[in-house]
């Protein structure tokens, strides 16, 4: 290390650094808390309680290292589809209801 100029040394320094803080690195990619999954649904604009209860239902399910934030999100598509197709349904189920209520008209 005495040998070591002034820039090897800051670059044996930071590669140093870069093998202590790897290993957190890793961890902190592949694991969450329910702390950070409820600040991650904060910033996504949910209310403190709304959070809470999301990321509640995500642990009592084992889905927390799933992030609940993405979980919700692919919910609230799935049923918003979901709803579009119940709408169309019931559109044709009133129309049919109208066609039938009309020829039954005709008849009398």
């Amino acid at each position: 290390m005495k040998k070591l100029t002034e820039k090897e040394l800051e670059n044996r320094f930071w590669e140093l650094a870069d093998q202590i803080t790897e290993p957190l690195i890793k961890i902190a990619e592949s694991h969450t808390s329910p702390s950070i999954e409820r600040s991650v649904l904060l910033r996504m604009g949910f209310s403190s309680l709304e959070a809470a209860a999301i990321v509640k239902q995500a642990s009592d399910k084992m889905l927390l290292g799933k992030g609940p934030a993405i979980l919700y999100i692919l919910f609230q598509k799935k049923a918003e589809k979901l709803c579009m197709k119940q709408e169309q349904r019931c559109r044709k189920e009133k129309n049919g209801t109208r066609l039938r209520n009309i020829s039954r008209k005709g008849v009398r």
